[in-house]
């Protein structure tokens, strides 16, 4: 293996473009990516950055084609992974197939099972699910870690799921 093999595409111009808001760019780069990736390991983190564009824009097929592509690549212990699943869980819970995000989430708890997020998005599946005991035990987690964090907004947010299902 040839040390190119290793070593990594420089995404720069691509969330470059991202910050710009300059979307048609970003994917252009990203599909180059993907196109010229030597590894599965350096396929699945060009996919992982596409899918996630998708995602960012509303595009959950397409999101959720790269991001399980990804993630069926992707080595455990690499940066993306915890962000894929997260994304992953996301586009299946907004294309309907709640199990599937369900199963997405559990995956990203477990890599980062102190993320108050993982947890408020997991509730938010729950509440969809009919489950609202297994939502307020997420909310009650989710709030502990956010103040671990020490992020007030997080907290809030938690604290207005779990008033909007008591309401309920």
């Amino acid at each position: 293996m040839s040390s190119s093999d290793t070593s990594t595409f420089d995404f720069t111009p691509a969330l470059e473009a991202e910050a710009r808001e300059d979307f048609e760019s970003a994917l252009e780069c990203y599909n180059q990516a993907v196109s010229d990736a030597l590894s599965p390991q350096q396929q699945s983190e060009a996919l992982f950055h596409r899918g996630s564009l998708y995602f960012r824009l509303g595009e959950y097929r397409h999101a959720l084609n790269d991001l399980n592509n990804s993630v069926k690549q992707a080595h455990e212990d690499c940066e993306y992974l915890w962000e894929a699943l997260m994304n992953q869980g996301m586009s299946k819970a907004l294309m309907g197939d709640l199990p599937g995000a369900e199963g997405a989430l559990l995956k990203a708890i477990e890599l980062s099972p102190g993320s108050g997020i993982a947890y408020l998005n997991m509730a938010g599946v729950k509440v969809r699910m009919g489950d609202k005991q297994g939502a307020v035990l997420c909310l009650n987690i989710a709030m502990k870690a956010f103040e671990q964090q020490d992020d007030p907004a997080g907290v809030e947010a938690a604290k207005d799921l779990l008033g909007q299902i008591s309401n309920a």
